[in-house]
């Protein structure tokens, strides 16, 4: 009997595709808070190929991508704190911070949206080890 089987996107795939019967990670359903990591559609995405190719023998994935994003969004808070960086200033520059981002990927934080990015997509795991958008 085969089970379905849908996970967040904190999930590392590959590791699901090395547990003892593969076919069991197979036709996993993944849900994603980030674009395609392999796509270059946005300047983050193609930072990020750029950037992992550059200083990390990985291959690029969601998690990469997310970590990545997070990353970019907490320094650009910092750069926006001011001079003295404390909760209250990283707390201000986050409810001053617009939906727009020159990234491409947008991550409005304010006093009514504290979630930040409303993407959310699902990913299919292949037999082949590959995930389809």
């Amino acid at each position: 009997m085969a089970a379905q089987i849908v996970a967040f996107s904190n999930v590392n795939h590959r590791t699901l595709m090395e547990l003892p019967r593969v076919d069991f990670a197979t036709a996993t359903l993944i849900t994603q808070v980030v674009p395609n990591p392999l796509s270059n559609a946005a300047k983050l995405q193609n930072d990020h190929l750029i950037l992992l190719t550059k200083y990390r023998a990985e291959p690029s994935s969601h998690l990469t991508l997310e970590g990545f994003l997070a990353a970019k969004g907490f320094v650009n808070l910092l750069e926006h704190a001011g001079r003295e960086v404390t909760q209250a200033s990283i707390t201000a520059s986050a409810a001053g911070s617009r939906p727009d981002c020159p990234n491409g990927i947008a991550l409005p934080f304010n006093a009514k949206n504290d979630r930040g990015s409303r993407l959310a997509d699902i990913a299919y795991l292949c037999k082949s080890g590959k995930l389809v958008q």
